[in-house]
């Protein structure tokens, strides 16, 4: 039988699994990203001509910086929860 901190051990696994195969992030656009992190909350702020984005899930922060046209500047932090 599946106990609760087994299956949250898996989620986070999963997750990180994911993150690996999708490796480096500054390949990707904004949509690109948001296509393959479906399963995070994502948000969006503008900022002059930057866009600052989060993507966040139960055990995953990343702040990344996009231009306006959603080509990758940098991340701006990550951690794990």
């Amino acid at each position: 039988m599946l106990k609760v901190c087994d299956f949250l051990l898996f989620k986070k696994n999963a997750e990180f699994k994911l993150l690996s195969e999708i490796g480096d992030l500054s390949f990707y656009t904004f949509h690109e990203l948001c296509d393959k992190l479906e399963n995070f909350d994502h948000s969006l702020v503008k900022i002059d001509n930057s866009l600052v984005t989060i993507f966040e899930s139960k055990f995953t922060f990343l702040e990344i910086i996009y231009c306006r046209s959603g080509k990758f500047v940098k991340i701006k932090n990550q951690y794990w929860k």
